[in-house]
């Protein structure tokens, strides 16, 4: 039984390797042709990785009680939003029309601040940290 269960197992890895290594070339094949597309894909990915998080949390929250985590839901709402312009302010994409390629720039940099500043007083402030008043910090600090 259990030579079997490692037969399934190992053939799953080489399945998830081989899927891994397709969706790679697949990327890299998509950046030769169309940068913009590719860059586009690649952002939703951490846009949607940044709405996974904070769904989570919330979800979560009513269950654990947990504020720490509420607060890493918090954080990475207003990464999503920020990374969201981020991506619609790329050069090409057309929304952002009187604005250059320093817009985009900015909004990364500015969402990747959000979230160190965000994960660094989670970490070091802990439970002295309320809910709402994280919230009030960590919006301020987007909108600022």
């Amino acid at each position: 039984m259990e030579n079997k269960n490692l037969k399934i197992k190992k053939r799953s890895y080489i399945i998830f390797y081989f899927l891994l290594i397709f969706l790679l070339i697949i990327f890299w094949l998509i950046s030769r042709r169309n940068y913009l597309l590719f860059h586009s894909i690649i952002e939703l990915f951490a846009i949607l990785t940044a709405f996974c998080i904070f769904f989570l949390s919330y979800i979560t929250y009513k269950y654990l009680k947990n504020e720490i985590i509420l607060n890493i839901g918090t954080t990475y709402l207003f990464v999503l939003i920020v990374d969201s312009l981020h991506t619609l302010a790329y050069k090409g994409m057309g929304v952002f029309k009187t604005y250059d390629a320093n817009l985009p720039t900015q909004l990364w940099i500015t969402g990747r601040t959000i979230e160190t500043i965000g994960l660094s007083l989670i970490v070091f402030l802990k439970e002295k940290l309320n809910k709402i008043i994280y919230f009030i910090s960590i919006f301020s600090i987007t909108t600022l």
